[in-house]
C-alpha cells in the first residue's frame, strides 16, 4: 500500500475512509482504508481524530456468539490462524461452499475456521439503512453465497466475509442501525518512521 502525504499537521483536515460492517474470519486487518503519513511529524508527536460521520456501506451483516477451537490459532484467534491439520501457521485459506467448516487451508483442505457460532443471525438492512431484519435460512444462505457483495468490500480484498458462515438462528428480529465508531471501525496504528 501506499501511504497518502497529507502535509503538515492542519486543522479542519478530512480523510475519509471506508469500512464495511462485517467481521472477516481469517487474517484481520483493516484494508479497506489507507495509511496516512503526516509530512513533518516526528516521533512522539500525537494528532487529534474526531470522527464526523460514519456512513454504513454494507448491505448486511452478521454477528452472534460462540466459542474459540483450541488447535486452530496461537494467541489472538482472529489474526494468529494455524491449520489443525498440517500445523501451517498463518496458512492461506479459501472458501468452499459456504457455512461454519467452509474456510480451508489452501495446504490440506482442512476447516481453519478459529470459531463457531452457537447462535447467529444476518441483519439485512433496508435501503436507506436505517433497520435491519434477521434473515431465515434460505436468504442467510443466498446472502452467504455472495458474501463480499453483500458487504461491499473493495475488489482487492482478501477478506472472507462472517456472513459466508450462513448463521440464521435468530429470525425475524427487527433492530434500528445506529453505527457507532467502535474499535474495528476507527482501529488506528502508529508505525515510526525511524527505528526507536
Amino acid at each position: 500500500m501506499n501511504s497518502l502525504v497529507i502535509g503538515s499537521l492542519a486543522f479542519n483536515l478530512y480523510l475519509v475512509g471506508r469500512k464495511s460492517l462485517s467481521c472477516c474470519l481469517w487474517r484481520c486487518g483493516h484494508e479497506v482504508t489507507r495509511p496516512v503519513a503526516v509530512e513533518g511529524a516526528e516521533i512522539g508527536d500525537a494528532i487529534v481524530i474526531r470522527i464526523q460521520d460514519i456512513t454504513v456501506t454494507s448491505l448486511a451483516t452478521a454477528s452472534g456468539n460462540g466459542n474459540f477451537m483450541d488447535g486452530r490459532f496461537v494467541g489472538d484467534p482472529y489474526v494468529a490462524g494455524k491449520c489443525p491439520q498440517c500445523g501451517t501457521l498463518y496458512p492461506a485459506t479459501h472458501l468452499d461452499g459456504i457455512g461454519q467448516t467452509a474456510v480451508r487451508c489452501n495446504n490440506c483442505g482442512a476447516d481453519v475456521t478459529p470459531f463457531n457460532f452457537t447462535n447467529g443471525y444476518i441483519i439485512f438492512f433496508d435501503p436507506n439503512h436505517l433497520v435491519g431484519v434477521t434473515l431465515p435460512r434460505e436468504a442467510a444462505e443466498t446472502i452467504a453465497r455472495n458474501a463480499k457483495a453483500y458487504t461491499k468490500l473493495p475488489d482487492n480484498s482478501i477478506q472472507i466475509p462472517i456472513l459466508a458462515f450462513s448463521p440464521h438462528d435468530l429470525v425475524g428480529l427487527v433492530a434500528r442501525l445506529r453505527p457507532y465508531p467502535s474499535s474495528e471501525v476507527v482501529q488506528i496504528s502508529m508505525l515510526p518512521q525511524k527505528t526507536v
